[in-house]
């Protein structure tokens, strides 16, 4: 082969090492490339705005939920004190109704000299029940909780209560709430249910009964300790105010439970 042949040979292959097929298929290459490259960028696009609508509707729906909430609670409140309120009403009218018919029977009663000592007997058995009200010589209790955090209590009232009637009370009320022999004093929430009917602080016992002695009881005895460790311990304080007149209200439903015919 002549030299001038074998030069223009490896020219030839120098010139073009890159065979056509080549050339024709890297700029699809890259075309190719390139499309994937704004397909992935514009994936992340949508998923970034699908993530932030997710996190934005939870929010949303936290916030709805959260409203709901507060007004299921504020609809609760509202339909308690409105049973609350029905249910004072309906203790006034039960206490108008039992003092009328009280009225009657006593009238009743004094058409007959039997009738008048069947009257007495159930004055006094009333008077036990604490179905009648009573006026007389007492004191008045006054606790005031000055810390929300250190509130009184109902097992407070309950040992209080317990310590007057052992001192010799003979009728006791918490905040106009006359206790009988089947009371109760409970806890309720942020609430005191006496016989079912929220007190809130301060609390005021009157008592009727034997003043010397409840004096003596709460100055120096096992109830005038608790009254001291009440305030020690907790920051209540408890006032004593003998009195020469206490009037303290009739139980508010009076339910009979057994019943005996009387002989003609």
């Amino acid at each position: 082969m002549p030299l001038d042949d074998v030069h223009s040979i490896l020219e030839e292959i120098t010139a073009n090492a890159m065979e056509p097929d080549y050339k024709n298929h890297r700029p699809r290459r890259i075309a190719i490339s390139m499309r994937h490259r704004v397909i992935a960028a514009t994936g992340l696009v949508v998923v970034g705005f699908l993530v932030a609508s997710t996190i934005q509707l939870g929010v949303k729906n936290r916030a709805r939920q959260t409203d709901v909430v507060k007004a299921t609670k504020i609809g609760l409140l509202e339909q308690i004190q409105r049973a609350d309120t029905r249910r004072g009403r309906l203790i006034d009218e039960v206490s108008t109704l039992s003092a009328g018919i009280d009225r009657l029977q006593r009238l009743n009663l004094r058409l007959s000299s039997r009738g008048v000592a069947l009257a007495k007997d159930i004055d006094r058995a009333l008077t036990y029940s604490g179905d009648r009200a009573v006026t007389g010589p007492g004191v008045v209790i006054r606790l005031d909780a000055k810390s929300a955090k250190n509130p009184v209590l109902d097992v407070d009232l309950q040992a209080i209560s317990n310590g007057l009637w052992g001192a010799g009370a003979e009728a006791i009320a918490i905040s106009g709430v006359r206790l009988n022999a089947l009371s109760a004093i409970r806890h309720a929430g942020d609430a005191v249910l006496v016989d079912y009917r929220p007190v809130t602080s301060p609390y005021e016992i009157s008592v009727v009964g034997d003043a010397l002695r409840m004096r003596a009881e709460l100055k120096d005895g096992q109830l005038g300790r608790l009254l001291l460790q009440l305030k020690k311990d907790y920051g209540i304080s408890a006032s004593v105010t003998p009195k020469r007149s206490v009037s303290i209200a009739g139980h508010s439903s009076t339910s009979l439970r057994y019943a005996s015919r009387v002989p003609a």
